[in-house]
């Protein structure tokens, strides 16, 4: 692990498959294979534990698309991370600029900041405070790729987002300033009537 720190490579843990099959009815898993996990998922989760120490840069990833691992499912990997020792913020920035500098990507995505692709998820409550609102979609209110709105399941329109959760994603990222919104002075956005 030491080399690891000295060289600042990543570990990617992946906790998610291996509580996927402990915790989960999963019938058709062999015992045999439920008892190695155990004592697997207990090194994985100590490997965490121990780059933290060591200060070796985490960033999540996943096992999506191998058995019990679906795309959609992913986010319950930042909460095992969480579990693992990560505070809330540490696994926020293993899932976006870590994971951006583990792929060399880290130039034009991972950071909300001028110049890179506005990539965000907006969910309702704050993720610093329960992890587990990332995984469950029925919180996702926007979701925002490369500056443009791809999904909103509960919002029909930007009026329906309330407006303290848009206005740094209208500031930094690019995102289109509604109709409701002026320039004050460039870069700063001032709230105008919203009759009409």
């Amino acid at each position: 692990m030491a080399t690891m720190a000295e060289q600042g490579i990543f570990l990617v843990p992946t906790l998610k498959p291996g509580f996927d099959v402990l915790l989960g009815d999963r019938p058709e898993v062999p015992d045999w294979i439920r008892e190695k996990l155990k004592e697997v998922q207990e090194d994985a989760i100590r490997s965490v534990q121990r780059a933290l120490q060591f200060g070796i840069p985490i960033a999540m990833g996943s096992d999506a698309a191998t058995p019990y691992n679906y795309h959609d499912d992913n986010a319950m990997e930042l909460v095992w991370m969480g579990e693992a020792g990560l505070s809330s913020m540490q696994t926020i920035v293993a899932t976006t600029a870590n994971a951006a500098r583990a792929l060399g990507w880290d130039s034009w995505l991972g950071t909300l900041e001028p110049g890179k692709v506005a990539d965000l998820v907006i969910v309702s409550g704050n993720p610093l405070e329960n992890m587990r609102l990332l995984a469950d979609r029925r919180n996702v209110k926007l979701v925002v790729k490369n500056g443009q709105i791809v999904a909103q399941p509960t919002a029909p329109s930007l009026r329906d987002i309330p407006e303290y959760l848009l206005a740094g994603a209208w500031i930094c990222c690019g995102l289109p300033v509604p109709e409701h919104y002026s320039y004050k002075q460039e870069g700063e956005y001032r709230k105008a009537s919203f009759e009409g």
